[in-house]
């Protein structure tokens, strides 16, 4: 009876506790109390290019963490996440031709605004060109060069573009590009003394790449490339030659040239004054079976020379010793 009477007593005392105790809270997602719908956050996001004026970027993939989700950005470039965990969370966001990015945000201090992801674009190599170039000179000695020709863009426009260079094998130095004319156009030419062996031949199969870099330090590197040859024969023009008298109008004789290889002749033709020779004309792309050449106009009274090249198919050159004659 007493016994009966106590265990009474303690299970009265224990409802009493527990109606008076506070509710336990619910922000745990795993609770089966929770509302979910309650604790539902949208972000909205949207991915730009980093440079001015922005344009929005489209199918970049955004991955979302924790939660594991990802997303694609629209047309225009936006996005968004259902998060249902408080705190902090990390999105990375990726696109083909560009740096990926991650940065991280926190689901509690979040509004309602769209915030801004800026992408940044990886240079690109358009195409590149490599060429030697041998000029059979009287004075001073014959000189070779590497020629490089680079067309080069960037997602954020040509002006974020850096530092381009080029570099040969193993050798560690870096030939730097120039610009031409063209904005997104570059040039190198690199004499034969200032190559690795300073021999333009040993180049000949070599690997050769090309770097580019743009301002956010975002760097690639294009190749291998390599030069395909250097031509050791040049052509020898016939007449006229040594200060011979001449029309106005000259017709250029050469011998006939015999190669491997598929390639056309190029004429130029210099006036020389005061010792300091100008090319006033330059015709290339002649035939291969072709060993003269009409000049078009008529000359003034002075003294001048010419050449005659060998041009194969991938640019490489081979010019002829200077040929002068005076026209009186």
């Amino acid at each position: 009876m007493i016994k009966s009477f106590f265990k009474i007593i303690v299970v009265i005392g224990i409802v009493i506790i527990i109606a008076c105790a506070p509710d336990a809270p619910h922000d745990n997602p795993l609770d089966p109390a929770v509302n979910f719908e309650s604790l539902r956050k949208i972000i909205r996001g949207q991915v730009l290019q980093k440079n001015a004026p922005h344009f929005p970027l489209p199918d970049c993939l955004v991955f979302l963490k924790p939660g594991q989700e990802y997303a694609h950005s629209d047309a225009n470039g936006l996005f968004t996440f259902s998060l249902t965990q408080p705190g902090m969370h990390s999105i990375t966001c990726s696109k083909n031709g560009y740096d990926s990015l991650r940065i991280s945000i926190n689901a509690d201090s979040l509004g309602d605004d769209i915030f801004r992801i800026y992408l940044n674009g990886k240079p690109i190599v358009v195409s590149v060109k490599l060429y030697s170039e041998y000029i059979d000179q009287w004075w001073p000695d014959p000189v070779a060069f590497l020629n490089a020709e680079l067309i080069a863009d960037d997602p954020d426009g040509v002006n974020d573009l850096a530092d381009l260079y080029l570099t040969i094998g193993a050798d560690s130095s870096e030939y730097k590009f120039s610009h031409t004319a063209r904005p997104d156009s570059f040039y190198l030419r690199i004499e034969q003394l200032g190559l690795p062996g300073q021999n333009i031949v040993s180049l000949v199969g070599e690997n050769i790449y090309v770097h580019l870099q743009d301002s956010s330090g975002s760097h690639i590197r294009n190749g291998p490339q390599q030069l395909v040859r250097v031509m050791d024969e040049s052509p020898l023009p016939v007449s006229p030659t040594g200060l011979e008298i001449t029309a106005p109008r000259p017709t250029f004789n050469w011998q006939s040239y015999f190669a491997a290889f598929p390639f056309t002749f190029e004429i130029s033709v210099f006036h020389v004054s005061a010792g300091i020779p100008m090319r006033i004309f330059y015709r290339r792309s002649l035939a291969p079976e072709l060993t003269q050449f009409a000049f078009p106009d008529s000359l003034s009274s002075g003294t001048y020379f010419w050449t005659v090249g060998v041009r194969d198919q991938f640019q490489d050159l081979i010019r002829s010793k200077e040929a002068s004659f005076i026209v009186p």
